[in-house]
């Protein structure tokens, strides 16, 4: 293996970024840790608010009116958006989530036209907002549980069955809310707080869900953060009585939250319409490196026989000729040749010659050191780089690869077809001093080898020595 050249003088020395480098774990911890506070920075202002004035009360019906007016234009233009990417991509998660959005805007404008009512039917008002945000975190959960399953098919994609449905359920459910707040049992406070509890235990089951899995898709880091913030909202409404300022509060959280996720939508609709096909730069830049390491296996390596092309082989040898050259090592070379390989092919078939090359250049490899190098130069011709080896270590290394290919076969149809091979061997400097006349004194060889009878090995151009 080459040593790499010395920097040029003057030249910028630059360090490259490792992913297993402490510095890379350090930055990534800290982007983590930022997630991670943006995400509780409610609980911050919850203990903060919390002591002061809890108790002061801001009833305000037009400026709730008129939040819940813009949670309503814009949920709804969300939940479209999100059923434009599911109708695109057929993302389960997209589904579940566009039931989520459209069910919380549905049940959140009941929640804003009966504000109005909220002095004398207090309960009714509480619950239907409760109601929404438990459907939503109820679809959030679900879409976190189905992330990444299989596509659904373009026929249940434009299925109005499905949607007609939870629209169905939807209505029923504002029934059933409106019947139960008349009841003697809505005065009491523990439905709301039950209602409250289950809408915290799905966010943190979907958030589990998600951490645990570690997806790298960057618009899941939005959706985590929606989740943290709507769970907090919840939070923040048991712990708030209606109009104090820990009411509002938990509203700006929910708002926070729901903002955070239909940025998440924003982008799918704008690229691939899937939340789990955008990735983040750092996955994309390790997709790159692993589809160029991909490209350039398949550009030096052939495709039938798993040896080195000629190209990377040649590349190869001027390489190890520079380091034997650097070094005062030996260096040899087998030209390797499957004897009557068109007779194969003519009695049995190309596919019959294809498995015997395959069979062939495993053989060879098998008896290969981690430094030596096969390349297939030709139809039936092959190269075999022999770095630190002599003349007659090469000669003796050709002698068992040939014996070992004899000694092996390949059955094709019932009939069983023997393996020979002829091989010429050269040693760089006593045999040639370029790569040209290397390759041509092993070729001369690897002739003679042929000409003497095959299923031998040539080492000198006199038959003396062989």
């Amino acid at each position: 293996m080459t040593s790499a050249p010395p920097p040029k003088v003057g030249a910028p020395r630059t360090t490259r970024l490792s992913a297993a480098s402490p510095m890379h774990r350090i930055v990534q911890l800290y982007g983590w840790a930022v997630i991670a506070g943006f995400s509780l920075l409610p609980m911050g202002l919850l203990v903060y608010v919390a002591h002061w004035q809890p108790d002061t009360l801001l009833v305000r019906h037009g400026l709730h009116e008129i939040a819940i007016g813009a949670a309503v234009v814009v949920g709804g233009f969300v939940s479209y958006v999100t059923w434009r990417c599911y109708r695109y991509s057929g993302e389960v998660f997209l589904r579940w989530l566009t039931l989520g959005l459209a069910g919380f805007t549905l049940l959140y404008f009941v929640h804003g036209v009966l504000t109005e009512a909220a002095d004398t039917h207090i309960q009714v008002f509480l619950n239907f907002g409760i109601v929404a945000r438990l459907v939503l975190m109820v679809c959030l959960m679900v879409g976190a549980l189905r992330y990444r399953a299989p596509a659904d098919p373009p026929e249940r994609r434009e299925a109005r069955g499905l949607w007609l449905a939870g629209f169905g359920a939807l209505a029923v459910l504002g029934v059933a809310v409106a019947l139960f707040s008349q009841s003697a049992l809505a005065e009491q406070a523990w439905p709301r707080i039950v209602a409250e509890l289950f809408t915290i235990a799905c966010g943190c089951i979907a958030l589990t869900v998600q951490l645990l899995r570690g997806d790298a898709s960057p618009l899941m880091s939005f959706y985590v953060i929606a989740l943290a913030l709507l769970a907090q909202s919840s939070v923040a409404f048991l712990m708030s009585a209606p109009w104090n300022h820990i009411w509002w509060l938990a509203h700006l959280i929910g708002v926070a939250g729901f903002l955070a996720l239909s940025y998440g939508v924003a982008i799918a609709f704008r690229t691939t319409g899937s939340f789990a096909m955008v990735y983040s730069q750092e996955h994309l830049m390790n997709e790159l490196r692993r589809a160029n390491a991909e490209l350039e296996a398949r550009a030096s390596t052939d495709s039938l026989t798993g040896a080195r092309t000629r190209g990377e082989f040649m590349r190869r040898a001027a390489e190890e000729i520079e380091r034997a050259r650097r070094h005062d090592h030996s260096l040899s070379l087998l030209a390797m040749d499957v004897d009557r390989f068109k007779d194969i092919n003519d009695a049995h078939g190309h596919q019959a010659g294809d498995r015997v090359l395959q069979q062939f250049v495993k053989v060879v490899s098998d008896r290969l050191r981690p430094a030596d190098v096969i390349g297939r130069v030709g139809g039936e011709e092959f190269l075999v780089l022999l770095p630190e080896t002599s003349l007659v270590e090469a000669r003796t290394a050709a002698e068992r690869m040939r014996e070992a290919v004899a000694s092996s076969s390949v059955r094709v149809n019932g009939a069983s077809i023997g393996i020979t091979v002829s091989i010429g061997v050269a040693e760089f400097g006593p045999d040639a001093e370029t790569l040209d006349s290397w390759l041509s004194s092993a070729d001369k060889r690897l002739y003679l080898a042929k000409r003497w009878g095959r299923d031998q090995v040539v080492s000198r151009e006199g038959p003396a020595f062989n």
